[in-house]
């Protein structure tokens, strides 16, 4: 069995822990550059509205982008015996649950828009929403996320003031995730971002030593930043194409989908009646031929016209 006490074990996850920040932050400035048009360049060429969902898509974005760099240049430039622990504790544990909290407003507004006509769910998802901030605070800026040098030269993270938070964040994303599966939509970004929370509260109540306890809440918040950002973009996408259905969308009724099915079926034959106004003034209706193509007004004769009285 694995003594993860070890100082040899400690080790290795250690440098597990450093590469992991490495990759994760290849991957974000990847995504980064990527989506920088969708949201970033459109507000500055101004093809794209300020509205204030873009808050915490903004933050999220460029708090993960300043927290990924802080750590890996500062864990991988400054000698392990300079590092201030109290500092880099408060810095992992103000930012890490902000951009957290951040990704779970983003996948919450979807979920809030589709709900807003059920006013017991649509407040209870906001008073959620706030609770979960409330616990950002206390966890992020209280005593609890401090780390003390330990005796091998490191530092030794307490997990616990972070793990009710982590818990609170895990549950809240599952509702969100069960209430916008009932409406099918954006579920994969969801399910992911509920998912690599998990392993965060696994390891966590684990406590298997002080690297493994934190070695999934970078990977963790890097990949719920992305999703949450993804299904922000592809919302203002959808609201751009499509503004009409999109507003049919955003609602809880059952009954606008009906509607919608029915106002197809009548506008496909819509091009069967059309009304040709002559310049004298009457209104003569042209049918349709045999094949539901309405008929040239010129090839039809003065006689099949009917006046308007």
């Amino acid at each position: 069995m694995v003594d993860w006490r070890s100082p040899k074990v400690q080790e290795i996850c250690l440098f597990v822990f450093g590469q992991s920040l490495v990759l994760m932050l290849g991957v974000y400035c990847w995504e980064f550059a990527l989506t920088l048009p969708d949201v970033e360049l459109a507000l500055i060429s101004k093809k794209l509205r300020f509205r204030w969902i873009l808050v915490p898509y903004l933050f999220a974005r460029y708090a993960m982008f300043g927290n990924l760099l802080f750590l890996t240049v500062y864990l991988n430039v400054v000698p392990a015996e300079n590092i201030n622990c109290a500092v880099m504790g408060q810095f992992f544990s103000v930012y890490g649950t902000m951009m957290i909290a951040c990704a779970s407003t983003n996948l919450l507004i979807r979920t809030v828009t589709i709900w807003t006509a059920h006013k017991l769910i649509f407040y209870f998802l906001i008073a959620a929403s706030v609770g979960q901030w409330v616990m950002t605070f206390f966890a992020g800026f209280g005593d609890g996320p401090s780390a003390q040098s330990s005796s091998a030269g490191g530092c030794h993270f307490d997990p616990g003031p972070l793990s009710m938070f982590y818990y609170y964040t895990v549950g809240f994303d599952f509702t969100i995730l069960v209430l916008t599966m009932v409406y099918g939509q954006g579920i994969i970004y969801f399910a992911i971002t509920f998912v690599v929370n998990v392993p965060i509260l696994i390891l966590a109540s684990l406590r298997l030593n002080t690297t493994m306890t934190v070695i999934a809440n970078i990977p963790a918040a890097t990949i719920s930043v992305i999703c949450s950002s993804r299904f922000v973009t592809t919302l203002l996408h959808y609201q751009t194409q499509q503004p009409k259905k999109a507003v049919n969308n955003f609602t809880s009724y059952r009954v606008n989908e009906v509607f919608e099915e029915e106002t197809e079926d009548y506008s496909s034959n819509a091009h069967a009646l059309t009304t040709n106004i002559c310049v004298s003034g009457g209104i003569s209706t042209i049918p349709p031929d045999s094949e539901g193509n309405v008929a040239n007004a010129r090839s039809i004769s003065d006689t099949s016209r009917v006046q308007a009285v």
